[in-house]
């Protein structure tokens, strides 16, 4: 159910995704979603279907996902419809970790999957609520589940930053 990645994309394409994701403008969400009730329960954002985003940077949403679904779509032989794409920027605000509201990705009834990309090392996680699984952040470690899993996010207490990069997408058969 929960498949997990490491070493995800090559060396050079992950090295210019995390080159376009930090080169990008963010926005703060002060919650980082609706189950979320910590003032230190926030993210800063890339949401890349937003209009601000799509308009002063054409095409990124598309071409940032399909680079990073490449992999997998190859992989399994299939095409894919991306939902949604974002990037999640977390801060280190406490010294201990902290689990910040279970949630799922897409409330709908396609068959939507969930592929987090972690752009760099930390002893933040994402865990699951049924299993009680963590997958501790590595960089360039991936992880694809259905959207509907409910999961959270698991506060870094090692680093300042944690970043991960999240596509929304429904598989099609080729």
């Amino acid at each position: 159910m929960i498949e997990v990645i490491k070493n995800y994309l090559t060396e050079e394409i992950f090295s210019k995704l995390t080159n376009t994701v930090y080169s990008l403008p963010w926005i703060l969400h002060k919650r980082m979603n609706v189950n979320s009730l910590e003032e230190h329960h926030f993210a800063f954002i890339q949401d890349y279907n937003t209009d601000e985003i799509k308009n002063n940077f054409k095409g990124i949403e598309t071409s940032l996902a399909l680079t990073l679904l490449d992999p997998y779509l190859r992989k399994n032989q299939i095409s894919a419809r991306i939902i949604r794409s974002r990037t999640n920027l977390y801060i280190r605000t406490i010294n201990y970790q902290d689990g910040c509201g279970y949630h799922t990705d897409i409330d709908s009834d396609l068959d939507c999957l969930t592929l987090l990309l972690y752009l760099e090392d930390s002893n933040g996680a994402t865990e699951f609520r049924d299993t009680g699984e963590r997958i501790i952040s590595e960089r360039n470690k991936a992880i694809i589940f259905p959207c509907n899993l409910e999961h959270q996010t698991i506060s870094q207490t090692d680093t300042l930053f944690r970043t991960n990069v999240n596509i929304n997408f429904v598989r099609d058969s080729l």
